[in-house]
């Protein structure tokens, strides 16, 4: 009787892993793919017959599990990258963890053929990144993935959401774009008006405290051409209100603890454990912080 329920269990593992490694790969890539192929189409009237012909780069090494393709399609310079990695389980099955990005649609993020709540370390939220912090309602950051060729000692980041965009659940931070929404599309103009204009923390600090009078001549003409009925901003509360806004962000990203954390594959288990811990933020000024952090844009 135990051998005929043994032939059992490894015919059902048989049949849940009818696909090779490479072909489970390719198919957590398939969107990023796909569309590559047919952007190759699109400008060339037929499909392409090898992968140099539509990938910037293209890195397939199923041997050591892992994907990695990027490239642009029409029809307006998108982009889009899928770098997928395979993770042994005990039993011989392999977890997919894929980091992607879309330029145009502004989607990016971690993504698995499994829950990825699963395959973290066990409670893992924004704790991890600094034991003090306190959450908002609002989640401000996002995880992204460095999935290694060779080994699976997996780097995970934090980063900020692209100002106006926030993540949504009771993390602190979400794991890909789906799990977020946009409450500002003009941020990209604040961003201009300092990076372009102001230059300046102090002459930030002075508009942040609506003293507009006390602005350089340049930079008090500058603000005050994007303030008014149908111009970037309807007031000048408007404006600090965003400032403030994006103020907020900055001091729970310079509070954290660490940014960094290197994960290794607990096979048994079948998720990551936590291996060490770095990247704390330093002292970041917060013009530094505007400057630097992209902003949400709609690009087509």
């Amino acid at each position: 009787m135990k051998w005929v329920v043994t032939l059992i269990y490894c015919f059902t593992i048989f049949i849940t892993n009818g696909q090779s490694l490479k072909e489970q790969l390719w198919d957590f890539a398939t969107t990023c793919n796909e569309s590559l192929r047919q952007g190759y189409e699109m400008n060339h009237g037929f499909l392409p017959t090898s992968l140099n012909q539509y990938c910037t780069t293209c890195i397939d090494d199923a041997k050591n599990g892992y994907l990695f393709i990027e490239g642009t399609y029409p029809t307006c310079g998108c982009y889009c990258k899928s770098q997928v990695g395979a993770y042994k389980k005990a039993n011989g099955n392999y977890v997919l963890v894929k980091n992607e990005f879309w330029s145009c649609d502004n989607n990016y993020g971690i993504y698995s053929t499994e829950t990825i709540d699963s395959i973290m370390p066990a409670g893992f939220n924004l704790s991890n990144f600094n034991p003090s912090i306190q959450k908002d309602v609002l989640s401000y950051f996002y995880t992204e993935i460095k999935i290694p060729r060779i080994g699976t000692d997996t780097e995970i980041t934090l980063k900020p959401f692209a100002l106006g965009q926030v993540g949504t659940g009771n993390k602190g931070f979400s794991y890909n774009t789906k799990n977020s929404k946009i409450i500002y599309s003009d941020l990209f103009s604040i961003k201009h008006l300092i990076v372009e204009t102001l230059q300046d923390e102090s002459q930030l600090n002075l508009l942040m405290e609506k003293k507009i009078n006390l602005l350089t001549q340049k930079n008090r003409q500058k603000v005050l051409q994007m303030i008014g009925e149908k111009k970037e901003f309807k007031s000048i509360n408007e404006l600090v209100e965003r400032l403030q806004f994006i103020k907020k962000i900055y001091e729970h990203y310079v509070s954290l603890g660490y940014t960094k954390m290197i994960l290794s594959w607990h096979r048994e288990e079948g998720r990551f454990i936590i291996k060490s811990k770095s990247g704390k933020p330093g002292k970041l000024k917060f013009i530094d912080f505007l400057k630097t952090t992209p902003c949400f844009a709609y690009l087509c």
